[in-house]
C-alpha cells in the first residue's frame, strides 16, 4: 500500500524524504488507477469470433494486468522503504486494487468469454457476487474497528486472496488466448481449478474480520 507522510520527521538516522519520494508511491498509485480504466476499455474493444475473444487482445490485457499488479507491490515497498504515510494512500491504494480485481472478473463474466453456451473463462456472475460481497463486507467491518481504534490490519489470509487473484486473472486470459479450454481439457481444467480456489479463498479471507468484529462486540 502506498503510504506518505505529510510531515515526516528527519533524524540523524532516517533524514526527511524528499518531495519526489513523498510523492511517488501515490504517483504510482494514481497511474495504477489509469491502467484499471486502460484494462477495462481494452476488453471492451476485444473482438470476439467463433473462437473466443481475440488472443493478442487477451495476451495485451494479461500484460496489462501484471504491471498493475506489480505496481501495487512497488508503491507499497517505496512507502516502507522511505516511510512515507499518506492519507490518500491509505484511501486509494487498496481502493485501485479492488476496482481492477473487481473489473477483471466483471469481464470474465461477461459474454466476451461465452462461446457455443460454454464460459471459457469458467466465470459466473455469482462468483463475481461473491467477491464484491466480500470487499463491501471487510471494508465496512474494518471501517468499523479502526474507528473504535482496534487494529483491523490485513491479515495473512487477505494478502493469500490478493496473490491469488493476480494469478488467476492473467492465467485464465493467456490459457483462453493460448489453448483449447474446452470442457474437460487440460487447460480447462486448470482455469476451473484457478478460478474456483480463488473464489474460496476470496470468501475465506474475510473470516478473520468476521471474527474480530464479533470479539470486539462481545467486549464492548
Amino acid at each position: 500500500m502506498s503510504t506518505e507522510a505529510p510531515n515526516p520527521i528527519s533524524t540523524p538516522d532516517q533524514p526527511a524524504a524528499s518531495p519526489l519520494k513523498r510523492q511517488l508511491p501515490n504517483i504510482i498509485t494514481s497511474i495504477r488507477m489509469l491502467m484499471v480504466v486502460a484494462f477495462a476499455a481494452l476488453l471492451e474493444a476485444t473482438p470476439s469470433g467463433p473462437n473466443g475473444p481475440d488472443a493478442a487482445a487477451l495476451l495485451a490485457a494479461a500484460g496489462l494486468f501484471v504491471v498493475a499488479a506489480l505496481s501495487d507491490a512497488l508503491d507499497g515497498h517505496l512507502a516502507r522503504r522511505w516511510n512515507v504515510i499518506s492519507r490518500f494512500g491509505r484511501i486509494m491504494d487498496p481502493l485501485a486494487d479492488k476496482l481492477l480485481v473487481l473489473t477483471a472478473f466483471m469481464y470474465l463474466a461477461s459474454p466476451l468469454f461465452e462461446v457455443d453456451g460454454m464460459m471459457l473463462s469458467r466465470v459466473a456472475p455469482w462468483m463475481v457476487a461473491v467477491i464484491l460481497g466480500r470487499e463491501l463486507a471487510v471494508t465496512s467491518l474494518r471501517g468499523m474497528l479502526e474507528a473504535d481504534g482496534v487494529d483491523a490490519s490485513a491479515s495473512i489470509a487477505g494478502k493469500l486472496k490478493m496473490v491469488l487473484q493476480s494469478i488467476c486473472i492473467p492465467g485464465v486470459l493467456v490459457l483462453v488466448a493460448t489453448t483449447d479450454t474446452g470442457q474437460a481439457t487440460p487447460a480447462g481444467i486448470a482455469i476451473a481449478t484457478l478460478v474456483w480456489g480463488t473464489v474460496f479463498a476470496t470468501a475465506a479471507s474475510a473470516w478473520p474480520y468476521i471474527r474480530a468484529a464479533a470479539r470486539h462486540a462481545r467486549a464492548a
